[in-house]
């Protein structure tokens, strides 16, 4: 009986104390950069299909992404940009390049972060992002070609309008390295897509010919159903 007792509290020790995957609190057992296979299949069976991964977008001539900006493809996102997990960069960066199968570039650019965001946080996640993307497609990334001139109050609860005029004017772009490139600018979400807006209007009249966006999750627009009617 002592041996059964045992045996149930390791059983019980195991679920409590094994690592967690971040993403769903579930034991991690096998993982792949912190976050356990369970979460990236599901979000693999929630990509875009290839038809709908790209799409036009004001100002860049296209924005391509993994996925919509829900469920696990979400927590992800999260735990990439909030939870202290920058290996999530590679991972990440492997199925962008997927969604961009046929893009042509010369230059991989990351929508820059405010120095004092990136200290506190410890590293631009949309930097990690386009190096690991321009690893998979054989592209440099360039994080000096773009810089933020100022730092913009967070875009989350603005109106579509707000987020234009919050981001205007707080982006600078170095001419010399951009001058005649066709360029990919990366970021982690597109919401309303006012960042993407202002950085490739600045990317455009420093030069660069061509300007594509690509982001790990783009938000989608939610059907109205009769309950919203």
């Amino acid at each position: 009986m002592i041996r059964g007792l045992r045996s149930i509290g390791y059983v019980l020790a195991q679920g409590t104390l094994a690592p967690r995957c971040p993403a769903c609190g579930r034991p991690s057992g096998h993982q792949l950069a912190g976050v356990c296979l369970a979460c990236w299949d599901e979000v693999d069976a929630d990509r875009f299909p290839t038809s709908a991964a790209a799409d036009r977008h004001e100002g860049a001539r296209q924005v391509a992404a993994v996925g919509p900006y829900r469920g696990r493809l979400r927590r992800v996102v999260r735990c990439f940009k909030f939870s202290g997990m920058p290996g999530l960069a590679r991972p990440l960066g492997d199925r962008l390049a997927i969604a961009l199968e046929g893009c042509t570039t010369d230059v991989v650019v990351p929508v820059p972060l405010h120095w004092s965001r990136r200290w506190r946080r410890g590293y631009n996640q949309a930097d990690l992002l386009a190096r690991a993307l321009g690893r998979s497609i054989g592209c440099p990334a360039d994080r000096h070609a773009l810089r933020r001139t100022r730092r913009t109050a967070p875009q989350r609860g603005y109106t579509r309008e707000e987020r234009a005029g919050n981001v205007r004017g707080a982006f600078a772009a170095h001419r010399a390295r951009l001058k005649g490139a066709r360029v990919l600018l990366v970021d982690d979400v597109v919401t309303t897509g006012a960042t993407l807006t202002e950085c490739a209007r600045v990317l455009a009249e420093a030069g660069a010919i061509e300007v594509r966006a690509a982001a790990v999750a783009r938000t989608v627009a939610r059907r109205m159903t009769r309950s919203d009617s």
